[in-house]
Order: structure tokens, then C-alpha cells, then sequence
């Protein structure tokens, strides 16, 4: 699956790109970068940015994780990392990053939940509540 901005989706995504959500945020930061030329090896800091009380509460109670999908066309990494909601660092071997990257902040479900909340959310998803299978997204940054 190729991750851009203008994707849409049948439920709820919160992103600066939609109005799906009627309020909250999420972004991850860079904070620092570290390079290792010695070990070739690269260390990015970051810290995460989420004010959605629903997703917050289901990433604390392990039903949806955040992370960034991780591209780098030179070197075909392609992979997903999880990450937590307090400031980390990511890791990567040498050699695995090289060149253009693109990192694309996410959150998703790790498991199936069958009554995600609808309040708080734009009106076109109606009330109530509606299931989401496991692995939907629900953020991106």
C-alpha cells in the first residue's frame, strides 16, 4: 500500500489533510539526527504529537498502535515501525537508508474493534459508533 495525502478512506482518519475529525492532532517530530560514519550507522530522536483522547486511549490500551512507514527507494527499504507516544529513538542498520527517505507518520488498529466512537467525528460517518478491522488506519501525520 502507497501512502499519500490524497487517499481517502470509508471511516474516520484524522490528518491534516481531512476534516474527519472535529478536533485533535497528530504529528511526529524529528528532534535529532545522529550519524555514525564509523558504524554507518543513523539514529533519529523523535517525539509524537497525538490530542485525540479516543486514539490515545486506544493506543494505551494496546487496540491501535502509532508508528511511521518508512521509505527509501535507493535502498528498497520499505517497512513499518512502531514507535511509542513518548520521545524515542529509531535505529537503522547500515546501509539501510540512502538517499531521498520518506517517513509517513500513522496510526493504526491492531485489533478488530467493533464500537469506535463516532463523537467528536464529522458528520457524514453519522452517530454512534461503527467497527474497524484490524490493521485500518486511523492517523496520519
Amino acid at each position: 500500500m502507497k501512502i499519500n495525502p490524497e487517499m481517502r478512506f470509508p471511516h474516520p482518519v484524522l490528518s491534516h489533510y481531512t476534516n474527519d475529525f472535529c478536533n485533535g492532532e497528530f504529528d511526529i517530530s524529528v528532534t535529532a539526527i545522529e550519524e555514525s560514519f564509523s558504524r554507518a550507522e543513523l539514529t533519529i530522536s523523535y517525539s509524537v504529537k497525538l490530542t485525540e483522547p479516543t486514539l490515545v486511549d486506544y493506543i494505551n490500551k494496546g487496540s491501535a498502535s502509532v508508528g511511521v512507514f518508512v521509505y527509501c527507494g535507493d535502498s528498497y527499504c520499505s517497512k513499518v515501525i512502531s514507535l511509542s507516544l513518548l520521545p524515542g529513538k529509531i535505529s537503522f542498520a547500515p546501509g539501510a537508508l540512502i538517499g531521498r527517505v520518506e517517513m509517513t507518520p500513522a496510526i493504526w488498529s491492531t485489533r478488530d474493534i467493533n464500537d469506535f466512537p463516532l463523537e467528536g467525528c464529522h458528520p457524514e460517518f453519522g452517530h454512534g459508533s461503527m467497527p474497524v478491522c484490524n490493521g485500518t488506519i486511523l492517523a496520519l501525520g
